[in-house]
């Protein structure tokens, strides 16, 4: 007999739901919830233990319901092991602001378009990272100031420039340009030691 397994994370601190529709959705989505495991995060990137327990309840059959799939997941390469680990037991997913449902055929398809968009992001990261032409932080993100940028930037400060005045010329704050330095000291002193 199948069962619905429902799964809610809270960070603690930044209040719960996006507003009222979503605790609505989420009020009517757990009701037919036989258990409903929640995740009190200090952060959003936290250890998630009752999600862990959450997916090892799956069984063929069963739904696993949560309120979206951010809610769930920390990234996007973590989000698509859930994915995984839901289907791959031949349970259903149900992401209810999302309005994804693997019970029909276009929650099928919009997981896809999750998997699609996801093996884009990373490949993107991947070939940034590996030709080094478009700088990306160890986050993920597009870096400030390109690698030219960064060496102009040493050259300034060594000449006396204010890092506000670096940092105007340079288009990013004053705080950005103290960032990039810092970091140029930090890996020099980690190359002189």
């Amino acid at each position: 007999m199948s069962s619905a397994i429902g799964y809610a994370s809270v960070v603690v601190g930044a209040g719960g739901f996006r507003g009222e529709s979503d605790r609505e959705l989420a009020r009517e989505g757990f009701a037919a919830c036989e258990r409903v495991y929640v995740d009190r995060l200090r952060s959003h990137d936290a250890p998630r233990p009752e999600l862990a327990a959450a997916l090892a309840e799956l069984g063929e059959g069963d739904v696993f319901v949560a309120l979206s799939l951010s809610c769930v997941a920390k990234s996007v390469p973590h989000a698509l092991r859930v994915v995984d680990s839901v289907l791959g037991v031949g349970a259903h997913l149900v992401l209810l602001a999302d309005r994804v449902d693997t019970r029909q055929p276009e929650g099928h398809l919009a997981i896809r378009g999750i998997r699609a968009v996801a093996t884009l992001h990373a490949d993107r990261v991947r070939a940034a990272k590996l030709s080094g032409t478009v700088g990306i932080s160890d986050n993920g993100r597009p870096r400030a100031l390109s690698d030219e940028q960064a060496h102009t930037a040493r050259q300034l400060r060594a000449e006396g420039m204010s890092l506000g005045k670096i940092g105007i010329r340079m288009g990013v704050s004053k705080s950005t340009v103290h960032s990039y330095l810092k970091l140029v000291e930090d890996q020099a002193e980690l190359v002189g030691s």
